[in-house]
Order: structure tokens, then sequence, then C-alpha cells
């Protein structure tokens, strides 16, 4: 990764602050794993109706090193969400975090994985706008493993989620005054990535275009967080207000391969055109035909990555696969891949009722002529679906068909081992482990898995006005399935939270499934309720400055309000006194001034 970063000064600054923060605040970063294979507790809740979950919020994840706590908003006299006034001397709030493990809405076969099994990788992030204040976005996936997924941010400008599929994702940060920034994550299972944008502080960014000759390219389109600009006659492009981190950077340029790069950006950085140059090198293209129509009347679609594998080849992250993937080939007959690099291409079609022979062909790219590869279908084993409602076929209903591991799915299916594959490159979800398609006038559908891939599938259908819903489970060798609509019903739990000794108000935060919540005041004596939790099996913990107060469990919500005891430690029930509250206000204004440091 380029990276133009001035540290001398920031480093010494950011040092002082972090370690005046994290010595008030330090426990409150440490984030628990969230560990859906390992179920060390069980505890069995009854059942509930469904709730409006007000005390844990919505969403998808939440961030714990968003900016320093502001302290100086947890007055004494705290109003409570419900417009109570509740009086406390407890500076930092209680940390609960809930996610779940096992989703129980559908049964699981014997030996089999649940649903969405891998999806255990967190990402934690916060926004801060020009002024460095907090303020809301809403964050996209657009490519990669979890492609489609949208995360909001609370009051305070968090957002994050737990529950996300493993490998390198590229999202789209979008603020409420339309601010945008694109930015590569890399997410692995059963820990959290921090990602925070911030819009005070932003860099001038200018760079060069070059061939391999190192002569001026003209008129090359370069994206820098998805926003475009073209080269000028001496090759240089220029972008401003550009939040520090790891920024995306591409070129296209007719002639020459795509190029890609992620570029480390400083705090209040300007860099000139002579400092950042990115050098094209000559591409070609590539034309994918399909020779004979088989299976369902419906476009193939091929995947291209480099013969070699991601990571054992330069072009697996220089060269943005993702942007092609997948390449949609119309029935007998053809479709062009331009701007591909001068090396050997893997390309694989799927393709409903169909299979490639051989699975894979493997193409050398030539410049100054195009290339071309014909692939040959065969029919393949198929699962044959209906879906009926009330009886009757149900025309029109959508289906998703997902493997319970996505992310190896994917890998298997692109004959890749290992988890490495979705690490060295933006994986698109290939057909084999995700796909969707809509029932026939007979209420029929069909879906073809990859040869060899060995898991269990879920098939979801929702009738076409969205009202009822069926699951049916895919097993291996399975070649029929039928699938019974039924009224939705969200069945919802709720879990109740007693902290025994309190006598004045407390400060809360919970996160469900990574998403954070605004903070709000428990009353006195009161239990912290937590509703709206879907059935399964949840992971919760909860601690106050580091303290463990309720120790990591899992618990079963079979429906209604359960319960579950934790021990507050002194400090979270008798609270802090105005000396400990000015030395918190103290490290904190220190900290606000190095946050814009520790942004790089």
């Amino acid at each position: 990764m380029t990276s133009f970063r001035n540290i001398a000064f920031l480093t010494l600054t950011a040092g002082i602050g972090i370690g005046a923060y994290l010595l008030v605040q330090g426990p409150l970063l440490r984030g628990g794993e969230v560990r859906a294979d390992e179920l060390p507790v069980t505890i069995q809740l009854t059942a509930g109706p469904g709730p409006d979950r007000s005390a844990a919020g919505s969403g998808d994840g939440a961030s714990s090193e968003l900016a320093p706590l502001d302290l100086k908003s947890a007055e004494r006299d705290t109003d409570f969400v419900g417009g109570d006034n509740v009086g406390t001397t407890v500076i930092w709030p209680l940390e609960v975090e809930l996610s779940l493990a096992i989703d129980g809405s559908v049964e699981v076969p014997e030996g089999a994985q649940p649903i969405k099994w891998g999806a255990s990788a967190g990402l934690k992030g916060s926004v801060r706008g020009a002024g460095g204040q907090p303020t809301s976005a809403t964050v996209e996936f657009l490519y990669g493993p979890n492609e489609g997924r949208v995360l909001t941010t609370d009051g305070r400008g968090r957002f994050g989620a737990s529950n996300l599929l493993p490998g390198i994702s590229v999202l789209r940060l979008t603020t409420g005054d339309g601010q945008t920034v694109e930015r590569e994550v890399s997410l692995t299972s059963r820990t959290h990535r921090d990602f925070h944008i911030n819009f005070a502080g932003t860099s001038y960014i200018s760079g060069t275009v070059k061939d391999e000759q190192g002569r001026l390219v003209e008129n090359a389109e370069v994206r820098l967080d998805g926003r475009p600009a073209f080269t000028n006659a001496d090759g240089e492009f220029t972008f401003g207000n550009v939040p520090a981190g790891s920024a995306q950077v591409t070129v296209r340029k007719e002639g020459y391969a795509r190029c890609s790069q992620n570029v480390g950006v400083g705090y209040r950085e300007t860099v000139i055109p002579g400092n950042f140059v990115i050098f094209l090198q000559k591409g070609g293209d590539l034309r994918i035909s399909i020779n004979r129509t088989v299976g369902a009347v419906e476009p193939s679609l091929a995947y291209l990555m480099p013969a070699a594998g991601p990571g054992r080849s330069g072009d697996g992250r220089s060269f943005p696969w993702h942007e092609i993937n997948p390449v949609e080939i119309p029935p007998g007959g053809s479709a062009l891949v331009e701007g591909l690099p001068l090396d050997s291409v893997s390309v694989r079609v799927f393709h409903r009722g169909a299979v490639a022979k051989p699975e894979s062909r493997n193409v050398r790219i030539h410049g100054q002529r195009e290339n071309a590869v014909a692939i040959d279908l065969m029919p393949a084993p198929t699962v044959r679906g209906l879906v009926l409602d009330k009886g009757k076929p149900a025309v029109g209903a959508r289906i998703e068909i997902e493997a319970s591991d996505r992310a190896h799915a994917t890998s298997q299916a692109m004959s890749q081992k290992g988890p490495y594959f979705a690490m060295n490159m933006v994986a698109t979800t290939v057909p084999a482990a995700f796909n969707e398609t809509t029932a026939d006038a007979k209420g029929t559908f069909l879906f073809t898995s990859q040869p060899g891939l060995i898991t269990t599938y879920y098939a979801t259908a929702t009738s076409r006005d969205g009202l009822r819903r069926g699951v049916a489970v895919i097993k291996p060798g399975d070649s029929n399935v039928a699938i019974d609509l039924q009224p939705i019903e969200d069945e919802a739990g709720a879990l109740e939270l007693v902290l025994p000794g309190r006598f004045q108000g407390l400060p809360v935060e919970v996160s469900v499934n990574g998403d954070p919540s605004d903070p709000f005041m428990l009353r006195p004596g009161e239990p912290l309720l937590i509703e709206d939790l879907p059935l399964g099996h949840w992971d919760i913990r909860a601690r106050w400055r580091g303290t463990e107060v309720l120790s990591r469990q899992v618990v079963e919500v079979t429906g209604d309000t359960g319960q579950v005891t934790g021990s507050l430690p002194p400090g979270a029930i008798q609270g802090q006194t105005e000396d400990e509250r000015q030395r918190a206000l103290a490290a904190e204004e220190i900290a606000q001034e190095s946050y814009g440091a520790r942004q790089r």
C-alpha cells in the first residue's frame, strides 16, 4: 500500500492523547468476540410477545472507538428515554452486547450447519462531519461476500455489525449531507475490524498516471473513494476533501489493464503529483462464448480470476476483479471483457441446470488482438422445487437458496482451498453459494449445486405480496424439495437483565448483533429489558469499565421474557466523586484534541 503519512508530530500528539484516554476509558474499548460455535452455558428462556426493542436500538453494528466518551453530557440529572428525570453520579455506562449465535427460526437437520453459519465477522465504526461532530450516515457493502448489506449510524455516529461474512469487502459510506467515501475492509471470523471516517481535517491528493515506459497518460479515468476525475495533458489528477485512512484508487484507460490499489492518506495532508505515480500496464480483451444452450433459458454467469490463484499472482490485488464479475453471457451468445491484465486468467461459468466441462478454462491474455474462449455446458443434476400457498402453486414467489456457510461454499466452488481465497481478493459470492430465483406458473423452480460441493442449503420462499413465507432444507443428495408458505409471524422474545443493589440511575449502552443503541438512563431498581430478539441462541455479555457484570453466556430465547442476573461493581452502584469526574473530563479533553490524529 502506498503511504504519504507525515507522522512525526502527529505520533507524539496522538501518543499523549491516547495514553490519557485509555487510562480512563481503555477498559471500555475492549470488545468480546462472537463465537457462534461455542455454547458454554445454556439457559432456557420462556416465550413472549414481539416487542420494539426500544432499549436496544436497531440496525447492524457498533464502534467502541467512535470518539472519546462525551462525559460533559453525562450530567448528574439525566433525562431518561421515557421522559422521567433520573439522577445519577455514575459516569461510565454499562455495556451490554448480544449476538445471535444460532438462528432458531429454521430447524437444523442432525449433523448439518445452521443457516448463516459462517457469518461471525464483525465491523465497528464511526463517522464525524466537517466540524468534528458525530454525523449520520449509511454504509453499503458494494462488493464482496456481504454485497447488499446496509448499516446505519446511531445518534452518536456509530455503526457496525457482528454477523458479517469474512473476506474483503468494498464499502460506500454516505453521510446525511451527501459526502461519500469508498473503502476496502478485510473482515475475519470471530473478530471485529475498526473502521472510522472523519471529514474534519481532510487531505488534498494529487497524482500522475504513466505507462510502462514512463510516458504520461492523458484522459485516464481515475476514481478515488468512488469519485471520478480524468488526467490532464500532464497525466495529472487531483482530489480534495479526502478523509484520512486507506483510500481505494482505480484507473482505467482504453488499451491498458485496469489498475486498483489502496493508498494511505494522512490527516490534513497535501500530496503533490510527483510524489504519487501510478503506472499502467498494457491490457487485452477476452471474448467468452457459450457453445450451446443447456438447462434453463437464461444468461450464464462467468467469473474471472488469476489462473495462479489470488495471492499467488501480482494481479490478484492490483486488478479489480470484483468490478467485472460476474460477466453475463446471453444464451448461446458471447460477451466481451475489456482491459484485462496480460497474464493467464481462469474462467468459470455457472448456469442453472448445467455445468461447464471442464469446470474452468485458463486463457493467456495477449495484447493487440482479441482473445477468445468457448465454454461447453453439459446437463447437471438439479434440485427441483415446488412452492405451495394454501395447497396451490405460489406463482411468482421469490426464492433464496443459500449454503449454510456462503464464504466456504464460494471458495470450494472456485476450487480454492482454505480461507485465503476471500482474503486475497474481493471475492463475489457465486451462484453455487447463494442463488435467487422465481417460481414459475406451476410454482416450481430449479437449483443446481456445483459438482463435488457437499453442503446443506436453505431455501426460503416468500409470496409475491410479501405476506407469506416458508423455509425448506436441501441436504446433499436431495433431488426434490417442497416449500409450504405460511403467514409471516415475526416471533420474538425478550430478555431481562437483573442488576441487584441499584439505588440511582445507570447509563446503559446496548448493542444487538453489533448494532449500537443510543445511550439511555436506566431507572433505579429496574431491570434492563431488551425486547424484539429473534428466536434462537444468543451470546450475551455485560461489562462496566472492563469489569465483567455478566460473564459471556449463551441463552436460548424461545419466545417470552427470560431473565439473567448480573453483578455490578461498587462504582456502577455508588457512582463517582466530583474529583473523579473532573479528572475524567480533563482526560477526555486531551483525547478529543488528538482524536483527528488517531483517525489515520
